[in-house]
This record gives structure tokens, sequence and C-alpha cells, in this order.
């Protein structure tokens, strides 16, 4: 209803025009134009919502594939930083236990050392003769 409106008023404006130019031509209808004329308007208003249609869809479309590659692409980037996070502390809780197994094997090395040195000879021995001593005192030097 409002393009039939604007092509009425279209078609008013040519006959103005077609009027002032050709003055001593004179159309059927008092401020009408020719046919011809109004049907080029009426396909010119089918055009233009077409035209406005097509741009309208192919806009709608642009912003949907601009949104979808921008939520593809924060995807993208939330996997790879979790990815990395997660290779990190990998690599973390792996050093981690690298260095606990390391000084747990310099602890007992040095436990069994020095359980080997203690059995080796017992604190109560005469530190002359090396032999247990029958009572608590050592041996006298003579």
């Amino acid at each position: 209803m409002l393009f039939d409106k604007a092509c009425r008023c279209l078609n008013q404006s040519f006959a103005l025009v077609a009027h002032s130019r050709f003055p001593r031509r004179a159309f059927p209808v008092a401020g009408a134009v020719s046919p011809r004329r109004q049907v080029t308007c009426h396909h010119h208003h089918r055009s233009l919502i077409t035209i406005t249609i097509t741009i309208t869809i192919t806009i709608t479309i642009t912003i949907t594939i601009t949104i979808t590659i921008t939520i593809t692409i924060t995807i993208t980037i939330t996997i790879t930083i979790t990815i990395t996070i997660t290779i990190t502390m990998t690599v973390a809780i792996t050093i981690t236990i690298a260095v606990t197994v390391v000084i747990t094997c310099i602890a007992l090395s040095y436990i069994k050392l020095t359980i080997r040195n203690l059995s080796q000879r017992s604190p109560l021995q005469c530190p002359r003769c090396r032999l247990p001593p029958q009572t608590l005192t050592f041996h006298q030097p003579t």
C-alpha cells in the first residue's frame, strides 16, 4: 500500500514534468502519465524492493558469518590456552616428581651408608683392640 502511494506520487511528478516539457501534448487523464511510465514506475519499485531484500539478506548473512568466525576464533583461543595450561601443569608435576625421586634416592643412599658405617663397628668397642669389652670400662694403657 505504501509502495502504491509512492508510485502514484511518482506518476504525478512524471505527469507534471511531462506537461511542463510538452505543454501541447495532452494525456488522456489529467495528472496521469502514459501507461509505459506507470509500468516503469511499478517495475522500478519492485526492483528496489528486490534489491533492498537482497542487500538485507546479504548483510544478515555477512553478520552471521562474522559472528560465527569470531566465536570459532574465541573457542580456538580458549582451547589453545587450556592445552597450554595443561601442558605447563604436566611439566611442573613431572619436574616435581623427578626432584622428589632424586632427593629421596640421595636421602636413602645417605641413610644406607650411615647404617653400614654404624654396623661395621659397635660403639662399645675398645678403641685400641677393637674387641667388645667385658665390662663398661675399656682397656687401660699399660
